[in-house]
């Protein structure tokens, strides 16, 4: 649809550009969703409207009791709308009492507060809402936001910054229907960000909005993400240390990324698979001698994943000490089909003195790398001593770096 005719847009472009797409999946980041079609609705500039068509693989929660966990597949039409120059704080918003799809995935619901909004209620029962920015997302829901999504209580929303997705769970939009369930979110949309514009601004970015509520957050959640957290101030600290550097706790973590899981795993099935094929040729299969034979290939192969989980852990752990720190900057950025537990890989390619240096990083460092690389700003790098073409950027891991 146009802007303000209702109608579809045929200038307005056939797909999504890789910032767009990013963007979309960094709004949902705990599905491995396919994009299956997508319909340019209206773009202007840096802004665009999109009808996305989107599948993906959940558990089946209504099987019945005592049957085996089944997958499904989930396909639903997600209402997509960019708008990068103005403000949004990240939430997500879902009927109340329901854990399924996307509104699962965003929530977390071990991790993110939950929001209360005691002016209303009433749509506080029938809803739940989700975010680490509760002060902004409290202000964001006045009389008309909540009067507008409480016409539908179907409709679910996630957002970011500058970014909205309207969706109805599991429900794909027909041909005939989208005119209308555009026109439908499209209002939802344009009242959050209205709505957004007016929020005094407290002298806090998102990031550090975010940190704040976390260092409230009690229990075992709360204990987890600061473990897991870096801020810019500890990267700095960290980098400015002449080689050989000291290592702190939580950047060496987030150096492992996945090896020291997969190490562990992989040295447990060798140890198990060793002394299953000890014990089974040491006692023989009676009429089966064929049997133990099946599972030879397990113990290399396990090594084997071994070997290349330390292999990585060393590298790092060079590249943390030892590891010159030179100035650089990001002039690619790629999304790959590679995922690191839940998060989607990116391979950063930076500018240096010595050439261009690729190095692969997650979604939140993939966001950093994407507002540096539009701005033009030098960043810092660490080069593996042993080969000038890898390197970490320690700078992408500091969580209240503005995105």
């Amino acid at each position: 649809m146009s802007r303000d005719s209702g109608q579809f847009d045929d200038e307005a472009g056939v797909n999504l550009n890789e910032s767009e797409r990013a963007g979309l999946e960094e709004l949902f980041p705990e599905i491995f969703f396919e994009i299956e079609s997508v319909e340019i609705v209206h773009r202007a500039g840096d802004t665009c409207d999109a009808l996305v068509d989107i599948s993906y693989r959940e558990q089946d929660t209504t099987s019945p009791s005592g049957a085996p966990a089944a997958n499904r597949t989930i396909r639903q039409t997600v209402a997509y709308f960019v708008r990068p120059d103005q403000r949004m704080p990240a939430f997500s918003l879902q009927p109340a009492g329901i854990v399924g799809g996307l509104s699962r995935s965003v929530s977390q619901f071990g991790n993110h507060p939950v929001v209360s909004l005691p002016m209303f209620p009433e749509f506080s029962q029938r809803f739940s809402l989700f975010s680490f920015q509760p002060e902004s997302t409290s202000r964001l829901f006045n009389r008309e936001v909540v009067n507008l999504l409480d016409r539908d209580p179907a409709y679910r929303v996630t957002t970011a910054q500058g970014r909205v997705a309207v969706y109805r769970y599991h429900h794909t939009e027909p041909a005939a229907e989208r005119p209308l369930f555009y026109q439908n979110a499209r209002a939802i949309a344009d009242l959050l960000f209205q709505a957004a514009a007016t929020i005094p601004d407290t002298g806090l970015t998102a990031q550090e909005e975010m940190l704040q509520t976390i260092d409230k957050m009690d229990g075992f959640a709360g204990a987890r993400l600061r473990s897991q957290i870096v801020t810019s101030v500890e990267a700095d600290a960290f980098l400015k240390q002449p080689p050989p550097r000291s290592i702190p706790r939580k950047i060496r973590r987030l150096a492992r990324g996945g090896a020291g899981f997969t190490l562990l795993w992989a040295t447990f099935i060798f140890i198990v698979a060793s002394t299953f094929l000890a014990a089974s040729f040491t006692l023989g299969f009676d009429g089966m001698a064929w049997f133990p034979y099946l599972f030879t290939p397990i113990p290399p192969i396990a090594a084997l994943v071994a070997y290349f989980s330390i292999r990585r852990l060393w590298r790092c752990r060079r590249i943390l000490r030892q590891g010159p720190c030179v100035p650089a900057r990001v002039v690619e950025l790629r999304l790959t089909q590679n995922y690191s537990g839940n998060d989607r890989m990116s391979d950063a390619t930076f500018e240096t003195s010595n050439g261009r240096v690729t190095v692969r990083i997650g979604r939140g460092p993939a966001s950093l790398a994407r507002v540096r690389m539009q701005s033009g700003e030098t960043v810092r790098l660490l080069i593996d001593p042993a080969n000038h073409k890898r390197g970490l950027w320690v700078e992408g891991w500091a969580a209240d770096a503005p995105r």
